[in-house]
């Protein structure tokens, strides 16, 4: 399936329509064609870049026949109508690097992100914030949005200290993280020279 375009890049700020422009591609006949295809279909999808996406699958729970699916963007903290928002995202992070003495914000888009060092290795990585500090651990830290409680979590992976709001977060492995609450306002200390000021938008 070709890009949609009314999610590209650039596009965001125009208004939605009911219907999406998709362009596909059959199998069997190897014929392209172009069809309009219903805006919910995608509402579980988030669109990385051309020729990348990510579904969401939920097995625990189906909606009801006659139910008809929330749209994206829907202001509601109902778990099926928390999409990554384009527009506004999940939450804002603004951080202040010790020493280089630098401020910067980050505008947290997905449902889960890493805390890295800014590194060439990492740096395609959409979904990554990269700090340039030698005090960051690669990774550092995991944040997600828990559609469970409906709240946001971090996990820490890092041999050097990560604190919200003072508390010292326990270390744990990348492959089994430990997800501590993170409250929607928060100040987050990687290694008492970054620090990441989190407030939920959503």
């Amino acid at each position: 399936m070709g890009a949609l375009t009314g999610i590209l890049p650039g596009n965001e700020q125009r208004q939605v329509p009911d219907k999406l422009h998709v362009t596909r591609r059959v199998k069997q006949t190897n014929r392209y064609e172009k069809v309009d295809v219903d805006l919910n279909t995608f509402q579980h999808i988030d669109f990385r870049e051309p020729g990348a996406f990510v579904v969401k699958f939920k097995f625990d729970s189906s909606p009801a026949l006659n139910e008809r699916p929330p749209m994206p963007g829907a202001a509601t903290r109902n778990a099926t109508a928390l999409p990554r928002s384009l527009a506004a995202g999940l939450a804002e992070i603004t951080y202040y690097i010790a020493e280089l003495n630098k401020e910067d914000a980050y505008l947290m888009r997905d449902r889960e992100i890493v805390v890295a060092r800014k590194e060439p290795d990492n740096q395609h990585f959409p979904n990554y914030l990269l700090l340039e500090s030698a005090y960051v651990s690669n990774p550092h830290a995991r944040i997600r949005y828990d559609d469970a409680t409906q709240s946001f979590q971090l996990a820490s992976f890092s041999r050097n200290e990560t604190r919200v709001n003072e508390q010292l977060i326990p270390r744990s492995e990348p492959a089994s993280p430990q997800w501590y609450a993170l409250p929607d306002k928060a100040q987050i200390l990687l290694n008492s020279m970054v620090t990441l000021n989190f407030q939920r938008t959503a």
